[in-house]
């Protein structure tokens, strides 16, 4: 049921993540070791239970509906509702401190000082991560040789400041793509800073032709791409024609064949469409593919892939849903609205797509059809999943996320262990 105007309440202990729940018997929040107390008197037969609380209590007194109050710190609450209307809904701000934290299986809790956001794996021992601190420095870039039991900090390239996307080609050869392309062959030992023909966008994507030299990188600037047939050391600068918006992600097939995706307004100002721009022929020429067109107006390319058997995948942000080609990108079939972040094949018919609430994530065992939701990680609510991939030559999962966290499957996502 509902509740009512009369009966909402909302608590936010002012620390962001949105926690609301709707009870007929006592709930308790596990909150933060503060010895500030927050106790209310609630309308419509709701109470909220702290015993167990500090001693020093903060009283709000009575609470009207609709209303909001905050304190600086909380301890260990209980709500109920006697006629099940009322709702208390609980917020931190700061996403990364425990006030919040739930308990899990599967998760260990840590606060961590860089968020992960590109991982890779050649084997299943053979693991590279890299991210960005959560204080601006340098990049932030780890190996580990025993399938992630430990990790050994690598130092980036010169200038280095992030890492959004990384291809381990072997345990020694790593190509690593943020505010800089570099290559290293020596395990990061010593780093070729690699120059390319287009500037670097704010975010990069890379699209790796599985079994093949070739990879493709999006660029700063209407229609630009760039592809390298030799795992990045030197690259071609390629122009979309007649388009003057950029490229927002990129998946390729083979050494001729590639999707790439972007979005635009269009005119009038009330609508906007996902793009899909199609080669096979390396991009010499170029097909247009109006996948998705709505009138929400936010930014609508979420990620895309390619299946082992051809299958181009594309995720739209929210409201633009999930869409599938099967001729390369020229036409697309509609497959729901599964996640907004990261979307990868895995092996077979099997995808999965990540989402922003609480490390949510879908799977796909129809070759992305249809889709059923997990929370891998228990609902930590402090950890957002970045990205996703298969370790090579096996059927294990390796995904990253914010605060450091690294999750493996070893039974294609089923099951998943911290490492």
């Amino acid at each position: 049921m509902l509740p009512s105007p009369r009966t909402w309440l909302t608590i936010a202990a002012a620390l962001s993540l949105l926690t609301a729940l709707v009870a007929a018997s006592s709930t308790s929040f596990a909150a933060s070791s503060s010895s500030t107390v927050v106790s209310a008197n609630v309308l419509s037969s709701t109470t909220l239970d702290l015993t167990g609380c500090g001693a020093t209590t903060r009283d709000f007194g009575l609470v009207q509906p609709l209303a909001t109050v905050r304190s600086s710190g909380a301890c260990a609450v209980a709500f109920s509702s006697s006629n099940s209307t009322a709702t208390l809904s609980a917020s931190q701000r700061d996403r990364f401190g425990t006030a919040m934290t739930q308990a899990s299986s599967v998760w260990t809790a840590r606060s961590g000082t860089a968020t992960y956001s590109a991982v890779d794996a050649t084997s299943s021992s053979d693991l590279w991560v890299g991210g960005s601190p959560l204080i601006p420095g340098t990049a932030v870039l780890r190996h580990s040789v025993d399938s992630g039991a430990t990790w050994s900090d690598v130092t980036p390239c010169a200038g280095a400041t992030d890492i959004k996307e990384l291809i381990a080609y072997s345990a020694t050869e790593v190509l690593t793509v943020g505010n800089k392309v570099c290559r290293t062959t020596d395990g990061g030992a010593t780093w070729s800073i690699i120059a390319t023909p287009f500037a670097l966008p704010t975010g990069p994507h890379l699209g790796a032709a599985a079994g093949t030299n070739v990879v493709w990188l999006n660029a700063n600037g209407g229609g630009r791409v760039m592809r390298s047939a030799d795992r990045g050391q030197t690259w071609t600068a390629i122009t979309i024609p007649a388009i003057s918006y950029g490229i927002r992600t990129i998946a390729a097939r083979g050494t001729t064949t590639v999707v790439a995706m972007a979005d635009r307004v269009n005119v009038g100002g009330t609508t906007r469409s996902m793009l899909a721009y199609s080669s096979t022929d390396s991009g010499v020429t170029w097909n247009e593919a109006v996948v998705r067109t709505t009138s929400t107006l936010t930014s609508s390319v979420g990620d895309v892939d390619v299946s082992t058997s051809g299958r181009f995948a594309v995720l739209g942000s929210a409201g633009y849903g999930l869409w599938s080609s099967d001729d390369n990108g020229v036409t697309w079939a509609s497959r729901g609205t599964p996640g907004v972040v990261r979307l990868r094949h895995l092996v077979g018919t099997t995808w999965l797509t990540t989402n922003y609430q609480f490390g949510n994530m879908r799977i796909s065992t129809d070759d992305a059809v249809s889709w059923s939701s997990f929370f891998p990680n228990g609902g930590d609510p402090r950890s957002i999943i970045q990205a996703v991939t298969k370790e090579r030559g096996t059927n294990h999962v390796v995904m990253v996320g914010s605060n450091e966290q690294v999750l493996r499957s070893t039974t294609l996502g089923a099951t998943w262990s911290p490492v």
